[in-house]
């Protein structure tokens, strides 16, 4: 018996807890484009596993965090030895433990082209305990090399490269530049679609614009805070992109969030509570499926 699949379709592990449980013999090759190994079972005990210069269990955890790419198993292949002495269901349930905390990892961490720069928080009196990955991924974080490059020049396990790059971005130790001006956008879009929800589609929208617009004047009179970073385009509000950084964003930022909060105040008065709710759930759900750059 032969199996061949991608990795989007069926985990390492989930594999692995397959040939198991069926008491399989053979081998289980894994490799996506930078890396690729094998695991080998033995009336399905996991015995072996190689990955470059990797072997045992530390190659068999590596091989399970792969994201992309393919497996393929192949019956009655006798491994070169035997190295994994641990029971199987144990190591194919921390193997999939690890893949989750991995998933969960990569999804707080930045797109793979962003350029990362340091702070220079390091250098206060607050005591600091960096691990060694957590060093290494500092000093590379230069604001030249991105994300992508940064992972495959470390050579740090993938668990743990993610781990650090993570920690340090909560600790504000490394920033994403970028990352104040994405979510100023997905505020502003969050607001126009406020706008477009609660004035029905067009219908009585000048109103609510009128009253933002009032807003706005009322916390900026001369212009020289928020204002002049704001766009009106019909029935929308824009930003003058090109002279806002990652500083003002973030002020920015905070400026349309509390006008988003003034629409739904509004709301509940114009329409009532039930209503103004059931028109925010559907801002929720256009905003779930949207992925701002």
């Amino acid at each position: 018996m032969a199996i061949v699949c991608k990795i989007s379709d069926a985990s390492p592990s989930e594999l692995l807890y397959f040939l198991a449980h069926f008491k399989k013999t053979g081998s289980l090759q894994i490799e996506d484009k930078e890396r690729s190994g094998k695991i080998f079972i033995k009336d399905g005990k996991i015995v072996h596993s190689s990955s470059g210069k990797e072997v045992g269990v530390e190659a068999l955890y590596s091989l399970s965090l792969l994201q992309d790419g393919k497996q393929t198993f192949t019956c009655n292949e006798s491994p070169p030895s035997e190295t994994i002495a641990e029971e199987s269901l144990h190591l194919i349930s921390e193997a999939e433990r690890r893949r989750s905390e991995l998933s969960e990892l990569i999804r707080k961490v930045p797109p793979l082209d962003t350029v990362l720069i340091r702070t220079s928080r390091l250098n206060s009196t607050e005591p600091v305990v960096l691990r060694k990955s957590d060093w290494k991924v500092f000093v590379m974080t230069d604001g030249k090399i991105n994300l992508e490059s940064l992972i495959k020049k470390s050579n740090i396990g993938v668990l743990n490269i993610y781990s650090s790059i993570s920690w340090l971005l909560q600790k504000n130790y490394i920033l994403d530049p970028a990352a104040a001006l994405r979510d100023l956008k997905f505020s502003l879009l969050k607001l126009n679609e406020l706008l477009k929800i609660y004035g029905e589609g067009g219908i009585g929208i000048t109103s609510w614009i009128d009253f933002l617009k009032d807003q706005i004047k009322k916390f900026d009179p001369d212009n020289s805070k928020t204002g002049k970073f704001l766009i009106w385009e019909e029935d929308k509000l824009t930003i003058e992109e090109k002279n806002i950084n990652s500083k003002n964003a973030t002020i920015i930022n905070d400026f349309i969030q509390r006008l988003s909060g003034l629409i739904l105040e509004k709301a509940q008065n114009e329409y009532g509570k039930i209503i103004a709710k059931r028109k925010f759930e559907q801002v929720k759900k256009i905003l779930a499926n949207i992925e701002v750059s």
